[in-house]
């Protein structure tokens, strides 16, 4: 996921830059970042949950589809007789 990656990036960067996190920018570019990081992962989760709910959602139409074949046939033939 290219927001994960760009979090790592800029971490990295910010660790590369031998920033002070005892300073009052350091602290607050160090929060900031963590919290991107928990920003990205809540996000990667909700992106899986939907990948699965679109899947269970894909399994239910087929399903649904065969119902309707079933209920159609049944109505065919009852309307025959």
């Amino acid at each position: 996921m290219i927001i994960n990656e760009k979090v790592a990036y800029l971490k990295g960067l910010i660790e590369g830059a031998n920033f002070d996190t005892n300073t009052t920018e350091g602290k607050l570019i160090s929060e900031i970042v963590n919290a991107l990081e928990l920003i990205a992962f809540d996000l990667e989760e909700h992106e899986e949950s939907i990948d699965e709910l679109g899947a269970y959602v894909d399994e239910l139409d087929g399903d649904l589809a065969e119902a309707e074949a079933a209920i159609s046939v049944s109505y065919t033939h009852l309307r025959a007789h």
